[in-house]
């Protein structure tokens, strides 16, 4: 199982306000099982309230694979940490499948999600992963405009995908060396 968690009390917080480019540091420190086991509880909740039953996923059986990650920010690490964001990937050879990516309400519409996908496109470039894909449910226009922004194309749409009535869309992003900050292109 990999975890992996960002702190973001002092220094996050107050670059929403700013309008600021955000920039994460990530760290798979986590103190002791105890925690661990309070923020997979904390992410299961919130996986709770933000999807259908059909569409939750089962963080027991999914970070059991060697080749899955959870990335978690956090407001703070006390004992009641708040989960603000996270998002699951799955890396398979020079692909990455973005499982799920949810914002908790009150942080919505604070370029959140997409500061998170932004540095996981880094993380994957420079691990040497080519494609980063996902599934989107069409009807989720806030995901797939969000999606779009950061360049992702639609390549494949699949009717009754999330369930009878739900066409689910496949998005793909083509990750390059030239896409790497302050890369030459």
């Amino acid at each position: 199982m990999h975890i992996i968690t960002v702190l973001s009390t002092q220094f996050l917080l107050p670059m929403f306000d700013d309008q600021k480019v955000l920039h994460f540091n990530w760290t798979s420190r986590i103190p002791d099982p105890s925690s661990k086991a309070r923020l997979l509880e904390a992410v299961t909740r919130m996986e709770r309230k933000s999807f259908p039953t059909g569409e939750r996923l089962d963080f027991e059986a999914e970070l059991k694979k060697q080749n899955t990650t959870l990335y978690c920010l956090l407001r703070d690490w006390s004992k009641d940490a708040e989960v603000m964001a996270y998002m699951v990937c799955a890396r398979v050879g020079r692909k990455a499948l973005l499982h799920k990516v949810c914002v908790q309400e009150g942080y919505r519409r604070r370029a959140i999600g997409s500061a998170m996908i932004k540095e996981l496109q880094q993380d994957l470039i420079s691990s040497v992963c080519e494609e980063l894909e996902l599934w989107v449910d069409e009807n989720r226009l806030p995901a797939r405009a969000l999606y779009s922004r950061l360049r992702f194309r639609e390549i494949q749409r699949l009717e009754n995908y999330y369930g009878p009535g739900r066409t689910g869309l496949k998005m793909s992003l083509e990750l390059s060396v030239e896409q790497r900050p302050g890369s030459i292109h």
